[in-house]
């Protein structure tokens, strides 16, 4: 049991017990900004943080399935570029072993995957991140007697521009599934985007294809997504898909339950034609 503290300032004497639990307290405090997850317990009766990089990953540790709720397992990463800068930079995922930190029970290895919440979803508890998502992450301490590290991030689903590059039916049913490049504003007007360098496009190992809201509710016949009803077209008229070399703004989203075949899916809105003739 830990001697009772005593006030330095008014000369109380202090033994060896004394001395060490302050050394314990600094190791414990040295041991958050390196460790950040894991094991290790804080002696400290306040909330502190560090922020570092990461990647979000589809498997934890142990090869355990990702949550479908705010939590994600994240692969911990560090810069690799020695370039200057101005240069671009290069992240990577740190293995284990290469990152260790002085604990009560000795040498530990620092965890380099483990659980991230996303605080912009834990009201919903939602799960919309993508694999393979580079992310910041905090590490806070809460306010326990023995308090432990938790990590938290704080961040929204990944958008940017998308070109339709074509479409594939979905069966029977008046909705499409969209192959897509991205894009970026390359020159001002009207016709000033280019296909961003490296490639970026679905659908494909890394992304799935995209996919548009106004035809989710889509089925072969009846009121569609645009608020057309099927009965009311004639002759050849028909709902159409989006039109091949289009422009939008897409969001990435992962499915429910996501695993280790899982690609992200990129999800645009737009009211869908109608073309044909009458007779």
């Amino acid at each position: 049991m830990a001697e009772p503290l005593r006030d330095w300032n008014q000369g109380d004497p202090l033994s060896h017990t004394h001395l060490q639990e302050a050394v314990s307290a600094l190791r414990h405090l040295l041991a958050v900004p390196s460790a950040g997850v894991g094991d290790i317990k804080v002696k400290q009766n306040e909330w502190r943080f560090t922020i570092s990089v990461g990647r979000i990953v589809d498997k934890g540790p142990n090869n355990e399935s990702a949550p479908t709720d705010a939590r994600y397992w994240v692969q911990r990463c560090f810069l690799k570029s020695d370039a200057g800068i101005d240069d671009a930079i290069t992240l990577s995922d740190e293995l284990a072993g290469d990152d260790t930190v002085q604990g009560d029970s000795g040498t530990q290895n620092v965890p380099t995957i483990f659980t991230v919440t996303n605080l912009l979803e834990l009201a919903a508890n939602t799960h919309n991140l993508p694999t393979g998502q580079f992310i910041w992450y905090f590490v806070i301490i809460d306010g326990q007697d023995d308090p432990t590290p938790h990590c938290v991030m704080s961040e929204g689903a990944e958008e940017f521009w998308i070109r339709i590059t074509g479409h594939t039916q979905d069966g029977t049913n008046k909705r499409w599934k969209y192959d897509w490049q991205m894009v970026k504003k390359s020159t001002a007007g009207y016709g000033g985007w280019a296909a961003v360098s490296p490639a970026v496009t679905g659908h494909s190992s890394t992304y799935d294809y995209a996919y548009n809201t106004v035809e989710d509710v889509n089925s072969s016949s009846g009121l569609y997504g645009n608020g057309v009803n099927s009965s009311n077209l004639t002759g050849s008229l028909d709902i159409q898909p989006v039109v091949t070399g289009n422009l939008f703004r897409a969001y990435l989203v992962s499915p429910a339950t996501p695993n280790a075949s899982s690609t992200p899916e990129v999800w645009f809105s737009s009211a869908n034609g109608i073309d044909g003739g009458c007779t």
